[in-house]
């Protein structure tokens, strides 16, 4: 599980700072991803994530703050403290992909326990 938690942590640190980077080193780039980071990449990062995780070990209240702090870096550094705004955002679609991803888990156990009950 450490090795998960690091890899979450590593690839929300890729992610929230991709397309930042890309329009630092390529500037001409602005126009055509023009906060496409805020409004679709990051938010479906923070969903999509916590429920691959919750799905694999179930419901973990650490997951949300651990997905969404590494933006909290990005902000600081790519952006400005108004982009605190998105960082709450992704933090209530994490709490909505955990309690979705801790519903499959449970629904695989359940799978799992009626198949060895037959």
């Amino acid at each position: 599980m450490k090795r998960d938690i690091l890899l979450v942590i590593l690839i929300s640190f890729v992610v929230y700072s991709a397309i930042p980077l890309v329009n630092l080193i390529f500037p001409s780039s602005i126009l055509y991803t023009f906060l496409m980071d805020l409004w679709i990449l990051n938010a479906v990062f923070s969903l999509v994530c916590p429920i691959f995780f919750c799905r694999k070990y179930g419901l973990r209240f650490w997951i949300p703050p651990v997905v969404c702090a590494p933006f909290l870096l990005t902000m600081l550094l790519f952006y400005n403290t108004s982009a605190f705004f998105f960082f709450v955002i992704y933090l209530i679609l994490a709490l909505i992909g955990c309690g979705i991803g801790t519903a499959l888990h449970r629904l695989r156990r359940r799978k799992k326990a009626k198949s060895t009950a037959d």
